[in-house]
């Protein structure tokens, strides 16, 4: 029994280098089918349909900013939230005692 391998002619792939600061084309994560995808940094493909991702659009966390992020100075750029004023005490100083104690130590220390 022989079988006969025929190789089917190859067809060309455009390859495109982005360069350093380049942005991918607006449709990088979309197959000629229309299906949107990502990658994760393993190289997994995650496929997304379009009711998927328009259930997201609607999520709390893809509003910007997040409802209940928590303010971190330097690192939020949300107002910062607005605190009651603080009451000042006023400090009443005792005067000391004009009385000096001695204090020993608990060894004496020979020089």
């Amino acid at each position: 029994m022989s079988s006969k391998h025929f190789l089917t002619p190859s067809a060309p792939v455009a390859v495109r280098r982005a360069g350093p600061g380049e942005k991918p084309p607006h449709d990088f994560g979309t197959t000629p089918g229309g299906t949107i995808f990502g990658t994760t940094p393993g190289g997994t493909r995650i496929i997304y349909t379009k009711d998927a991702l328009l259930n997201l659009s609607r999520s709390p966390l893809a509003q910007t900013p997040p409802k209940g992020l928590a303010y971190i100075p330097g690192v939020t750029n949300i107002p910062r939230p607005k605190e009651a004023p603080k009451r000042v005490e006023k400090k009443v100083e005792k005067p000391e005692s004009s009385k000096k104690e001695d204090k020993d130590d608990l060894f004496d220390m020979e020089i």
